[in-house]
This record gives structure tokens, sequence and C-alpha cells, in this order.
């Protein structure tokens, strides 16, 4: 059975991702729909939400009780990755099915480009698959967990302790580049042909081609956790409620959050902007400066119980539309 939770977004879970699509029936179909907008929300002991308006949330009922991590979408379907290997896939993000485990390590990110899925995780793991199902594992040549990977510019690149930088142009043969700071590098994006990572004590890194990279001031040491891009340009978050604003990724401002918790992801839902973080923190923005504290209902507690783990990271996408591939943030 769905439950329903409504306008005020907070959930006593952890949600570990959120993953935006305008979404086409023309994906699945083959004919002319018009278009909508479906979130899902994943995380701790295999959580997964739905909603179709950003206000409105179904619960979905899940296949494992690991902690999902990141998800994504691409090739006609939902992928969501998480703790000790775990895999699920989905044509429509409410039936799901756990695929084969490949790896017990963490999977922390995923991305879909060039046909293709690529995950990472702990210990160096990369596995890649064209649909989802079938996966293989690649050699990485690093033993440094990785926490994010995106595709940009007809290349993948993948970030991770230490500042850990992979880059590949299949998926399968990887080059490990000059680590570009000493701090864990936690999330990356492709956005405005550029890619941009953040890291730990205040990091912001950009890059043409995830080989050379410039560091930009963002004039804090707050560890930042997420990075997301929309119109108000882009947006980090990070510990002690940390908001940055910038334009282009190189000058950035300060927004205030109202908040003191750790912030781990923000994303654009195409409604507003969501930053959320631990301790059920949920802040919504419809323009990236102004922030609003949403509080927890009755509602969310009766459906997802009460613990109250942390928030994680966010990722928004743009699906696979009349062969066009999906482009992803976050």
């Amino acid at each position: 059975m769905k439950n329903t939770i409504w306008h005020k977004f907070n959930y006593k879970q952890c949600f570990a991702i959120i993953i935006t699509l305008i979404f086409l029936t023309a994906c699945h179909s083959g004919t002319t729909a018009n278009s909508s907008t479906k979130s899902i929300i994943v995380g701790d002991r295999g959580t997964i939400l739905i909603s179709n308006n950003g206000s409105e949330w179904e619960t979905e009922a899940s296949v494992t009780n690991n902690n999902l991590l990141d998800i994504t979408y691409g090739n006609h379907k939902f992928v969501a990755v998480g703790a000790s290997g775990i895999i699920l896939t989905s044509l429509e993000g409410i039936v799901w099915t756990q695929q084969s485990y490949i790896t017990h390590d963490d999977l922390n990110g995923i991305s879909y480009g060039n046909k293709q899925f690529v995950v990472v995780g702990n210990s160096g793991t990369i596995i890649t698959s064209i649909d989802g199902i079938t996966w293989n594992s690649e050699s990485s040549g690093t033993i440094n967990n990785l926490l994010g990977v995106t595709y940009g510019n007809n290349e993948y690149v993948a970030v991770g302790d230490v500042g850990t930088v992979l880059t590949s142009t299949d998926g399968q043969a990887w080059t490990l580049q000059k680590h570009i700071a000493g701090e864990n590098l936690n999330s990356i994006i492709y956005a405005n042909n550029e890619f941009i990572t953040v890291g730990n004590l205040g990091v912001i890194q950009t890059s043409n081609n995830g080989i050379n990279w410039n560091a930009q001031s963002s004039g804090v040491t707050n560890d930042i956790l997420g990075i997301a891009h929309g119109n108000a340009g882009f947006i980090v978050v990070g510990s002690d409620g940390l908001i940055l604003n910038s334009p282009t990724g190189i000058v950035w401002s300060i927004e205030p959050s109202n908040t003191s918790n750790n912030l781990m992801g923000v994303i654009d839902t195409t409604f507003n902007y969501v930053a959320f973080g631990v301790a059920e923190t949920l802040l919504i923005s419809v323009d990236g400066v102004a922030w609003g504290l949403q509080l927890n209902d009755d509602a969310s507690a009766k459906i997802l119980g009460s613990s109250s783990p942390n928030l994680h990271r966010g990722m928004v996408c743009t699906p696979e539309i009349l062969g066009h591939p999906p482009s992803c943030s976050g």
C-alpha cells in the first residue's frame, strides 16, 4: 500500500539521494505525451519516495533494507545503488528489482552517459553496465574510496578520498590524475561546460577537461558536501549549515541557511531547490538565496518511523528522451 506524505517534505529517515526527472511517457510508449516532473528520494533501509509535483510524496515498496546512496536514470530505467554493493532497477520508479551482487563494497555514486552506467564505490571500486542488470568490474588503479562520478565533455570523471581524480573516455580504462587537493572530494557535477568538484575544508575545483584543475576560493573552511546547478547557477552545501551560491562557479556568496546542522546535499526539483542534511534538516528555496527550514510533521513520522538519521547527497537528471542521453548533476 502506498502512503502519502504531504507538503512539509520532512521525513524521519535518511534520504540519501533526490533525483528529479523531466519524464515523458514517450520514453516507454514511443508516442508523444505531455511532460511531467518525477522526483525520487532514496535512503536508509531501502526507502524510496516518489513525487510528481515536489510537494506530495508516496512511499513505494522496497526490496532491500540496505541503505541506498545514489540513483540515476538511463536506458529507460532507474538504477539505485548503495551499501554493501546493492543495486536496484525499476522501469517507472514504483516496482523495483534487486540485481545480482558484483561486489560487497559500498557503492557511493552512479552516473549515466554515453549509453552506459558507471558506478563508483569504496576501495576504488568501479563497475559498468549497459542495461543496469549485467555488470562488469573495471580496474581503477586506486584503493582509495571513490565518492562521486559524472559524465561530460565525452569523459567520465570520478573523485574520492584525499583528492583522488580518475578520468576515462569509455568507462573501462581509467587514468589516475594528479591529486588536486589533500582533502576528500565529496561530489562532482558537469554543467555549463565545466566539471566542478567540492570537498572538505572549503575545497572547490573547476576544470574543462577533468585533467587540469583550477582551485577556486570558497571563502570558507567548512566541509563542502554537495553541489547542484539550476537557474540560479551553482549552489553548494556543507557542514554547519553552509550554503554558497555562484552564477559561474568562480565567485561564491554565502547565503543564510538558518540552521547550524550539516547539509549533505542539494538538488533543483524544477519547482524549487531542496537542501538536506543531518538530524532531518530540510531547507527549501525558490531562488537559491532565501532558504526556509521545513519542520517535521506527524504524517512522515507515521510512515517512516521514529529514527532520524542524516539526509545525504542529491542528484538531478533529465532522462533519455527521443535518443538524447540524460544530463545529470549532483
